[in-house]
């Protein structure tokens, strides 16, 4: 079932299918040589498969250490474990040194998390100033009736209502969107609610803001 809905079998949690995460890849301009952080890690995708596909190296974080545990496993069957590093840990307390990564992924993590402000200001102090960060979030439709906007609610992940939109988020946290995809199509095809035009689900693309 996992093949046919995503097209890879990395015990996946989420919704981003191959097609999705090839599009990642470049888009993150991963090469031999370039280091990247994927937060929310879960089992290991798409953050293993960034890494076997560019040859990149890569640093999975996540809780718990289950997810982990087997992404690992998943890594030495791929013979990647050289280039793969673990951590547990929170999105907002990242364990790293500032300006210590080239790229940053995340897939369908903010919105199963409450301090998106603090995820995307962690991401933003460890990575690089030419770095770039890619991420896919399911997200509420602003602009909804009052009626709407509670089916939506109902509707999203757990943590699916932002403070305010994302553009203005990474704004606010020193980033600066150079593209945003609208990817809801895979998504909608399991909840009526993107159907509707209550959830969309966004692909974004950001660079570091360095004034």
């Amino acid at each position: 079932m996992e093949r046919k809905l995503c097209g890879c079998d990395y015990e996946v949690k989420g919704y981003t299918t191959r097609d999705e995460a090839r599009r990642m890849t470049t888009l993150l301009d991963l090469q031999p040589g370039s280091r990247l952080l994927d937060v929310g890690a879960g089992a290991g995708w798409p953050g293993l498969y960034f890494a076997k596909e560019t040859g990149c190296d890569a640093v999975l974080v996540d809780l718990p250490l289950k997810g982990l545990q087997v992404a690992s496993e998943r890594a030495a069957n791929d013979r990647i474990s050289d280039r793969c590093r673990f951590a547990v840990a929170e999105g907002s307390r990242l364990p790293f040194r500032d300006s210590s990564f080239d790229a940053v992924s995340h897939s369908e993590v903010l919105c199963c998390l409450e301090d998106k402000r603090g995820v995307l200001e962690a991401c933003r102090r460890v990575i690089r100033d030419d770095g770039r960060m890619v991420f896919i979030v399911i997200w509420i439709t602003p602009g909804l009736s009052s009626t709407d906007h509670k089916r939506a609610l109902e509707a999203a992940p757990s943590f699916g209502e932002s403070e305010t939109d994302y553009h203005t988020l990474l704004e606010q946290t020193k980033w600066t969107v150079t593209d945003c995809l609208d990817v809801s199509e895979s998504y909608g095809s399991l909840t009526s609610a993107v159907k509707e035009g209550l959830l969309r689900r966004d692909l974004f693309v950001a660079t570091p803001t360095l004034t």
